[in-house]
C-alpha cells in the first residue's frame, strides 16, 4: 500500500511494482531463495492489475479519446477505488523477463511482452493520433463508462515508463527490446542476467 504520495493508504499497482524490484534487488544481492519466491508474489499480485482482454469503445461517442481500432490489454488499474487505466506497467518489462529466466517461468515472459509492447497502443508513435509530437500518450483513462474519455494531457513520467525498460535491456542484454533478445540462445540470456544482477550494467560483458 502507499506506494506514491498522491494516492495513499490505497491497495495500489505502484506498491507491487516497488515490492517486486526491492525482492528481486535482495535476490541479486544474497542469491537466496525466499527473496526469489517473494518476487514471484509481488509480481502475481501486480500483474493482477492488467487488463488482459480488450474492452470495447463505443463507437458514437466522440469524446473517447482511446484509438477504436486498437486494443486495450496491457493496460492497467492504478489502484482500488477507482476506475483510471494507465501505462504504468510498461516500467515494469525488465523486471518480469529477469523472473522468467530466473524461475523458467513462461508465464512472466507473456505478461513482460504485454508490458513492453501492448502498453503502447495509446502511444502516437506514427503522429496518426493528432497529437502535437509524435511519441505522445495520455496519462490517465477510464475502460469503465463512459470508455475512453482521458484526462487529456501528457506527463514526463508516460515516456519515462516506455524508456527506462528499453535502456534496462540494452545494459543488461546489448539489445533494446525483448522481440530482438528472443534471437539470442538462451543460456546467453541467463549468463548475462545473473551478470546484470551484480553489476546492473556499470560494467562491460564478456562476450
Amino acid at each position: 500500500m502507499g506506494g506514491v504520495i498522491d494516492n495513499p493508504n490505497v491497495k495500489d499497482r505502484e506498491s507491487g511494482q516497488q515490492a517486486l524490484y526491492a525482492f528481486m534487488a535482495l535476490y541479486d544481492a544474497t542469491g537466496k531463495q525466499k527473496w526469489l519466491d517473494a518476487a514471484r508474489q509481488a509480481a502475481d499480485y501486480t500483474e493482477t492489475f492488467m487488463y488482459a482482454y480488450n474492452v470495447p469503445m463505443a463507437q458514437n461517442d466522440t469524446l473517447t479519446d482511446f484509438p477504436r481500432h486498437l486494443k486495450t490489454t496491457g493496460q492497467t488499474l492504478i489502484a482500488t477505488g477507482h476506475s483510471a487505466v494507465d501505462n504504468g506497467l510498461s516500467f515494469s518489462s525488465f523486471q518480469y523477463y529477469r523472473l522468467y529466466l530466473f524461475t523458467g517461468d513462461e508465464h512472466y515472459k507473456n505478461i513482460a511482452k504485454m508490458m513492453m509492447y501492448n502498453s503502447l497502443q495509446t502511444m502516437d508513435i506514427d503522429s496518426k493520433m493528432g497529437y502535437k509530437y509524435p511519441a505522445l500518450q495520455t496519462e490517465a483513462f477510464k475502460l469503465t463508462s463512459p470508455r475512453g474519455h482521458s484526462v487529456r494531457q501528457w506527463l514526463p513520467w508516460n515516456g519515462a515508463a516506455v524508456m527506462d525498460p528499453i535502456h534496462r535491456f540494452k545494459d543488461a542484454f546489448d539489445v533494446f527490446g525483448i522481440n530482438e533478445l528472443e534471437d539470442m540462445p538462451l543460456e546467453k540470456q541467463r549468463k548475462y542476467n545473473k551478470q546484470y544482477g551484480k553489476t546492473l550494467g556499470i560494467w562491460s560483458k564478456e562476450k
